[in-house]
């Protein structure tokens, strides 16, 4: 199928060639995926180079290319001993085990996949070269690559997914004292110091890739992403392979949303918070009403469980939003009325429906506001956690700088919820309504979040 929204990389001639490929199973690996010792006449600097790091979008083929030099590298060179370092142990299965892009595949059936193998589960081919598959989720499991030594190659798998990734990478470092001593990173891209380091090291070769950059990829699955997400700076990140940095002056950055994700559907968090808020930014006229809906557990921690924010729509279209988000989380609203919150409550109890709906008057700018609660994501033991997975309003907290950007619909409805739990002395508790004696505290530790237990 043709999309006239085509990327310029998939030419006609480049997808039947790349059709052609797989009819003859041949492996034709693109510019960024083909590592600098690999190239067709490399330099002496390429031939010697010790890492690469392949940085490239969804799809773009890194998973397959790290294996299939894993594989190569194995195959040609006897006794070979390599360690394939992932987020955890199922993804460093998946990744180098099962599956088309597997080692047991590639090798088509010769190598043997030994996972009660002594020193751990590994992969291991005819001529004794052997693969370690590690997962390494924490400090403690990146430990274990101490053990594993007289490493001649490592791969690491979506590395800026790994939590403890600059762990993992410096002990593996000092295990991989043997052979060509070389690493290959394979992921999507993420802000990070250890790149511009990279990028300075003679040693080190970082090649760039977009999703489109793959002969191979289905098209039907690019375009549901670009009509999904184009525009966005995840689609720049995911598609395009881009680094994407914190613009100066926003008051949130990307990897202090990123590391307060919490997984689980909205309904599963919702089921542990006490209290739920539907924040309400409304529109002067008929613009974005931002509508956001935030919970609080027992211990005081936030949950950013929806955006239920409505573009361009008349004031009864998006007072029937509320009205839904409120009924879906059990929610009270709070709504700004400076621009229009008496109109919420006009609006929503003319339909007949009495929600309780709490009514907040501006006395402070948007940035007084919203730097207090911008600070409880940047917190290194973090109390808010994001749970929608809305790129428009993660977007528009990376990209909101106070007294330049456009007034922050999402982020206003999104700060008057945070700002209403954290700050009234009374607060309705799921259908009655109690005394907290004053404002909920910052806990000491992080023990009381549910984090992974859906």
């Amino acid at each position: 199928m043709a999309y006239t929204s085509r990327m310029a990389s998939l030419t006609g001639s480049a997808l039947a060639e790349g059709l052609r490929e797989r009819l003859a199973g041949r492996v034709v690996l693109q510019p960024h995926q083909i590592p600098p010792w690999r190239q067709r006449n490399p330099t002496p600097e390429e031939q010697d180079a010790l890492g690469f790091a392949m940085l490239a979008g969804r799809g773009a083929g890194k998973s397959f290319a790290a294996m299939w030099e894993l594989h190569t590298t194995l195959s040609e060179t006897a006794n070979v001993r390599a360690r394939v370092i992932a987020p955890t142990l199922g993804d460093g299965i998946a990744a180098a085990v099962d599956g088309p892009n597997g080692l047991l595949t590639l090798s088509k059936g010769q190598a043997k996949w030994l996972p009660s193998a002594p020193g751990g589960a590994c992969v291991r081919y005819p001529n004794g070269s052997r693969v370690w598959i590690i997962g390494t989720p924490t400090d403690k499991d990146a430990d274990r690559l101490r053990a594993l030594t007289n490493i001649d190659f490592d791969v690491f798998e979506e590395f800026f997914a790994n939590p403890a990734k600059e762990y993992a990478f410096k002990q593996a470092a000092l295990s991989r004292r043997r052979g060509t001593r070389r690493w290959l990173i394979s992921s999507t891209p993420r802000p990070h110091s250890l790149i511009k380091e990279w990028e300075k090291d003679p040693r080190v070769v970082v090649l760039r890739g977009k999703s489109m950059d793959n002969k191979h990829i289905p098209l039907d699955w690019l375009h549901t992403l670009e009509t999904t997400y184009k525009g966005t700076r995840l689609y720049r990140q995911e598609v395009l392979g881009e680094v994407i940095e914190d613009v100066e002056g926003a008051l949130w950055k990307a990897n202090d949303i990123e590391r307060s994700t919490v997984a689980g559907p909205p309904s599963a968090v919702a089921s542990i918070c006490d209290r739920i808020v539907v924040g309400v930014d409304p529109p002067t006229g008929n613009g974005t009403c931002g509508i956001v809906v935030v919970g609080q557990d027992a211990a005081g921690h936030s949950y950013v469980l929806d955006d239920r924010s409505v573009e361009e729509a008349s004031p009864h279209v998006w007072a029937a939003r509320v009205k839904e988000a409120a009924d879906t989380y059990d929610a009270i609203v709070v709504a700004e009325i400076n621009q229009g919150g008496q109109m919420v409550k006009e609006v929503i109890n003319s339909a007949g429906h009495a929600l309780p709906i709490h009514t907040v008057n501006a006395t402070k700018s948007k940035k007084t506001r919203a730097e207090p609660i911008a600070l409880l994501w940047e917190v290194e033991e973090q109390i808010v956690h994001m749970v929608t997975k809305s790129t428009k309003l993660i977007d528009q907290m990376c990209e909101w700088v106070p007294n330049e950007s456009p007034s922050p619909d999402r982020v206003d409805a999104l700060v008057w919820a945070c700002w209403y739990l954290r700050s009234r002395h009374t607060a309705v508790v799921r259908g009655s309504t109690v005394r907290t004696g004053g404002p909920v505290g910052l806990p000491s530790g992080l023990s009381s979040v549910r984090m992974g237990r859906f």
